[in-house]
Formats: structure tokens, C-alpha cells, sequence
């Protein structure tokens, strides 16, 4: 408010003064100037706002001092006001101290009044718990002979049944042990009959693994028989097919050379028909015999060869019977006869090179059952190590099981006492305590 007031006393000052200023410049104006009708319009109505706002200005000065005189008489209202409820809070509090203390007089002389009723009521109560200690500390020793006496009897009586119960439980871990016992007998029979009966099936395997190496070598001697057979009846026929070749080659030869002597016979014969008959004559029997000969080197060359045949043949069978008496003998009587053959063709090579991958195979093969049975061994050897280890387990688990039973009835048969015990002890504390607090 203040500040308004000093805002509006310079807004003031500041147009009373300015009003002079005015007047001296219209006058400075009009003596240097020569007026005009505009510029006495613009003085006319710079006068009229200067007179309004001067009015103005008196308006708001005069609102202001009646506000100000208004909130004077609130504020001397509320003054009033604070002063009136003051005294009336007063006049409260002092009433409300006069009632505190009477109540507080009042109370007090209840409380005394109330603890001499408790005193009284106190000194009897005491009075009666005094007697009816003393007929409970009679009670009380009463009760404690009795609970010896009954304690002793107990404790007869428990150490009896704990006699009786650790005999008992002998009895129990005997005849668990004679059953564990029997059961680890029997357990061992039937390991040993299942034991024999792997052996036995072990053998009957190899038996049959024997039998199966015997069947397989045999099938392959005579796979090598008909395979010799059948390389050996190539053979003959290639060494018939070379003989008629050579046959024909020295038929054709030979006809050839009876053409060419006949031809030069026939000039010859012309030329000496009349000096030499005779030789002539001769001459065509002589070449006729060259012929035969001829004829009897390619009878004897086929002989040779169905000879051979016939040798080689002979020694196959023979080989053939030899391995069908004797398998195991088979591959070396085979390679016998082959060595006792001529030289080796492209063929027999070919069938040597797959006699040798059959045996390495053969070997191949043997080398795998040796490590299965080696694997099968190993597995039952571990089963039964892992049996060995059970069968101490469950012996070590029968043992442990023995104890806990033991320590468990030993335990109950303790805590049976303690609590026995201890209820004597609890009652003597109880009587102790209310004795106590009598």
C-alpha cells in the first residue's frame, strides 16, 4: 500500500511539473514561431488530458484514503475482537484449573481410600496363602516319599524290561544274522550256477564261433576249388584253341608246300618226261610222306596237352577230395598243387592276389571275435566285481541297520529313564518354588 501511495505522489509530482514545462515550450513556440490553428488544437487537447488525468489522479488519492480508513476500522474491529476472545480464553483456562484441581483432590482421596481397602484385603490374603503353604509343604513331603518309593520301583522295573528288550534284540540280530546269512549262501549258488551257466554258454559260443570258422574256411576252399576248376578248364581250352591253331597253321603250311611241290613237279615232269621218268614217279610219294609227320607232331602236341589236362584235372579232384576230408589242410594242400603248376597266367595271379585279401580278411575277422571275447570276459569280470561290491554293500548296509536298530532301542530305553527322571525332579522344583514364593 505504501508503495502505491509513493508510486502515485511521484505520477503526481511528475504532472504538476511537467504542466509548466509545457506552457514555457508553448510560449518558447509561439514567440519563435507564428501559431497555427493545429498547433492551438493539439495545446487545446494536451491541456484536456492533462486536466483529466489531474482529475484522475484526485479520484484515485481520494479511493485510496477511504480504503485506507476502512482497513483502520477492520483492523481496530479485529483488535477489539483478539482482545474480547483473549479475555474469554482466560476466564476458560482459569476455570479449567479450578475443576483440575478439585478433581485431582477428589481422586486423590479416592486412592488413598482405595489402597487401605487393598492393604486390608492384602494382609488377609496373605494370612490365608501362609496356612495353606504350610498344609501344602506337608502335602509336599508327603509327595516326595511317595515319588521316591514309586522312582525306586521303576527304575527296578525298567531295568528289567531293558534286560529283557537287549535280549530280545539279541535274539533278533541273531536270527537276522543266520537269515542274512542263509540269503548270502544262496545268493552264492545261484552265482555259481549262473556262473557255470555263462561257461557253459561260453562254450557252447565258441563252439559254434569253431564250427561257423570251420563252415566258412570250407566254403571258401571250395570257392578256391571251383575257382581253380574253372581257371584250370579256361586254361585247357585256350591250350585246345592254340593247338587247332597250330593244327590248322600246319595244315595250311603243309598244303601250301604240297601245292608249291606238286607245281614245280609238274614243270619238272615236263621238262625231264623223257630223260627221267622214273624219279618223277618218285617224287609226289615223298613230299606225300613229309605230310604225316606233320600230322603226328600236332597228334602228339594235342596228345601232350589233353595229357596235361588230364594231370591237372586229376590233381584238382584230388584236391578237392583232400579238403573235403581234411578242412583244415584245405589252403595248404591248394597252394601245394599250385606250386606244382606251370607258369601262372594274368588269372592265376588275379586269384592268388584274392586268396591272399581272403585270408587277410579271414585274419581280419578272427582278430574281431578275439577282441569280442576279450570284451565279453572283461564285462563279466566287471559284473562280478560289481556284484562282489553290491553284496558288500548291502552286507555293510544289514550291519549299520543292525546298529541303528540297537542304538534306537537303547536311546528310548534312556529317554524312557530321563523322562522318569526327570518328572521327579520337575515336581521336587515345582514344590521347591512354590515353597519359595509362600
Amino acid at each position: 500500500m505504501m508503495k502505491m501511495m509513493a508510486n502515485f505522489q511521484q505520477e503526481r509530482a511528475g504532472n504538476t511539473g511537467v504542466t509548466p514545462d509545457i506552457s514555457h515550450t508553448h510560449t518558447f513556440q509561439a514567440a519563435t514561431i507564428s501559431p497555427t490553428p493545429q498547433l492551438h488544437s493539439e495545446e487545446q487537447e494536451e491541456a484536456k488530458r492533462l486536466q483529466g488525468d489531474q482529475e484522475r489522479n484526485e479520484r484515485e488519492l481520494t479511493e485510496q484514503r477511504e480504503y485506507e480508513e476502512k482497513q483502520q476500522a477492520r483492523k481496530e474491529e479485529q483488535e477489539r475482537e483478539l482482545a474480547e476472545q483473549h479475555r474469554e480464553f482466560e476466564e476458560k483456562l482459569a476455570r479449567m484449573r479450578r475443576d483440575r484441581i478439585e478433581e485431582e483432590e477428589r481422586m486423590e482421596e479416592l486412592r488413598k481410600r482405595k489402597r487401605g481397602e487393598e492393604e486390608a484385603k492384602l494382609q488377609e490374603d496373605l494370612a490365608r496363602q501362609r496356612a495353606e503353604a504350610a498344609e501344602f509343604q506337608q502335602k509336599l513331603v508327603e509327595q516326595r516319599l511317595a515319588d521316591e518309593k514309586q522312582r525306586l520301583e521303576e527304575e527296578q522295573a525298567f531295568k528289567e524290561r531293558r534286560l529283557a528288550e537287549e535280549q530280545k534284540l539279541n535274539r533278533e540280530i541273531e536270527a537276522k544274522r543266520r537269515q542274512q546269512q542263509l540269503e548270502d549262501e544262496l545268493a552264492a549258488k545261484q552265482r555259481e550256477e549262473r556262473e557255470a551257466e555263462d561257461e557253459r554258454l561260453r562254450l557252447v559260443r565258441k563252439a559254434q564261433d569253431e564250427q561257423e570258422r570251420i563252415r566258412l574256411e570250407q566254403e571258401q576252399a571250395r570257392a578256391l576249388q571251383a575257382a581253380m576248376q574253372k581257371q584250370e578248364e579256361d586254361r585247357r581250352q585256350e591250350e585246345l584253341r592254340l593247338a587247332e591253331e597250330r593244327i590248322l597253321k600246319d595244315a595250311v603250311e603243309a598244303s601250301d608246300t604240297e601245292a608249291i611241290e606238286e607245281a614245280s613237279w609238274k614243270e619238272s615232269s615236263i621238262e625231264d618226261e623223257d630223260e627221267e621218268p622214273n624219279d618223277n614217279e618218285e617224287k609226289p610219294g615223298s613230299d606225300v610222306e613229309e605230310i604225316p609227320p606233320n600230322d603226328n607232331v600236332a597228334e602228339d602236341t594235342t596228345s601232350d596237352v589233353h595229357s596235361d589236362n588230364e594231370a591237372a584235372e586229376e590233381s584238382v579232384a584230388s584236391a578237392g577230395s583232400h579238403n573235403g576230408a581234411q578242412g583244415d589242410d584245405a589252403a595248404s594242400d591248394i597252394s601245394t598243387i599250385i606250386e606244382n603248376m606251370p607258369a601262372k597266367t594274368p588269372e592265376e595271379e588275379e586269384q592268388e592276389r584274392q586268396k591272399a585279401v581272403e585270408e587277410a580278411k579271414k585274419k581280419e575277422d578272427e582278430n574281431v571275435i578275439d577282441v569280442y571275447r576279450q570284451r565279453v570276459l572283461a564285462r563279466k569280470a566287471a559284473e562280478k566285481q560289481r556284484q562282489q561290491e553290491l553284496e558288500a554293500e548291502n552286507e555293510r548296509k544289514a550291519k549299520e541297520e543292525e546298529e541303528r536298530q540297537r542304538a534306537q532301542l537303547l536311546d528310548a530305553s534312556g529317554s524312557d529313564q530321563e523322562i522318569e527322571l526327570s518328572g521327579g525332579s520337575f515336581a521336587e522344583s515345582s514344590a521347591a518354588s512354590n515353597s519359595d514364593s509362600f
